[in-house]
């Protein structure tokens, strides 16, 4: 049988997002929290401290600190799960990526950098069965690695300053801020601090095109990719709106508005409806993909949240609670319900 519009619409109504009574941070944290990363296939938390050389590892469903690894002699700027690999990857300003089993976190192998790699993104391309991971740096150049091998397979390179025309220049002027990879569309995109937001074919690296709209530098991608109807790039960063775009269009199709300041950075929740913004005062809201209506908007009680993160598992078999969790001093986690 087939649901009609108005079931379908009932069905996935967005429900609200309450203060878990459970999930209670009990940890003594050293400094505020600065980064939080959820990774869906090994099911646990992650966390990196302000100027912070060590990540702490935690169980999803109680707050329980389970691991605390002393990563780099300089502080970490960024994890990432290689999910095929089960690795764990820290990029620090050390100049190292470390790479760590995402089981036993012992040090499996060290890599050196030229210049200091401010995200880390992992990609399995499906449609050219290549499995990839990114990183980009400060010097505005992403490099591109073999995840199996962990070598180095090229670079996309950001802007030359000794290049007169600007006007055929084309990528980052500025670190990297984020990248993210769409394999439906073969798609590598990438945003920097110069606010430019580029899209690479991810099989031949060559530009496909620019997206400019954003006045601050960028920070956060997500692809949501909840129906046919509603697939579309999101974008946040030091600009108080989240932008909404089609790949296809070079202009922003769409702006959230509602914070009043600098985004901390967007999240889809897989399987749903919903996009969750937050922003460094801790205003948190959750719109609907289908109209890009905010459904609930609910403060963080914290001088300052730094990151959140989505925890879920898109496992059938695997029922878990979905929760969104707020870094500030602490992790404050808030149940669906």
């Amino acid at each position: 049988y087939t649901l009609s519009l108005h079931d379908r619409s009932f069905k996935n109504m967005i429900k609200s997002y309450f203060p878990s009574e459970t999930i209670i941070d009990r940890e003594k944290h050293d400094n505020v929290i600065e980064n939080l990363y959820y990774f869906e296939k090994i099911k646990y938390l992650f966390s990196v401290e302000k100027d912070s050389s060590k990540f702490k590892v935690y169980g999803v469903n109680n707050a329980n600190l389970l691991f605390e690894v002393n990563a780099h002699k300089g502080s970490i700027l960024a994890v990432e799960h290689l999910s095929d690999q089960n690795l764990i990857a820290t990029s620090s300003n050390d100049l190292t990526i470390n790479f760590w089993d995402a089981s036993s976190f012992n040090l499996k192998q060290i890599l050196s950098v030229p210049e200091i790699q401010l995200c880390i993104r992992y990609a399995n391309w499906k449609s050219a069965n290549s499995q990839l991971f990114y990183t980009g740096g400060s010097d505005s150049i992403i490099h591109i690695y073999d995840a199996a091998t962990l070598k180095e397979r090229g670079t996309i390179s950001g802007w030359n300053p000794f290049y007169r025309n600007d006007s055929q220049q084309f990528g980052h002027n500025s670190p990297i801020g984020d990248i993210l990879p769409i394999d439906a569309q073969q798609t590598l995109v990438t945003a920097g601090y110069d606010g430019n937001i580029c899209l690479w074919d991810s099989i031949t690296q060559i530009k496909k095109k620019e997206l400019k709209g954003h006045s601050k530098g960028v920070y956060s991608l997500e692809w949501c990719d909840w129906s046919q109807m509603n697939q579309c790039l999101i974008s946040a960063g030091l600009d108080h709106e989240a932008f909404i775009w089609n790949t296809y269009v070079k202009e922003k199709i769409f702006l959230l508005r509602g914070h009043n300041h600098p985004l901390v950075g967007v999240k889809c929740l897989p399987d749903t409806p919903q996009i969750v913004t937050a922003d460094i005062a801790g205003m948190v809201k959750v719109w609907d993909v289908r109209n890009f209506l905010c459904m609930q908007t609910f403060n963080v009680p914290a001088e300052e949240v730094n990151a959140f993160c989505l925890t879920y598992s898109t496992n059938a078999g695997q029922a878990m609670k979905k929760r969104i969790v707020c870094a500030s001093k602490k992790l404050a986690f808030y149940e669906y319900d």
